[in-house]
């Protein structure tokens, strides 16, 4: 997904139906998300209402590209 910034606040650009249904998948968690290649989570999505939460410090671009992290089953939260 690409995130876009709006006014004030980060919204998520989805780009493959999958990823609407991994989130709808999650209940009301919080699901990290990384830079493509890397390890480390910048931020994470809400998954029913699809609020953004970047993390302090971290520079985000408008258009950002970023990956959901794979959920196991303890579901950890940001």
């Amino acid at each position: 997904m690409r995130l876009l910034k709006q006014q004030d606040r980060w919204v998520p650009q989805f780009t493959q139906v999958w990823e609407i249904e991994v989130l709808a998948e999650q209940g009301e968690h919080w699901v990290p998300f990384y830079r493509v290649g890397e390890q480390v989570p910048i931020g994470s999505i809400q998954a029913h209402t699809h609020e953004i939460r970047v993390q302090d410090g971290v520079v985000v671009f408008h258009r950002q590209v970023v990956a959901l992290a794979a959920l196991d089953s303890s579901r950890k939260r940001l």
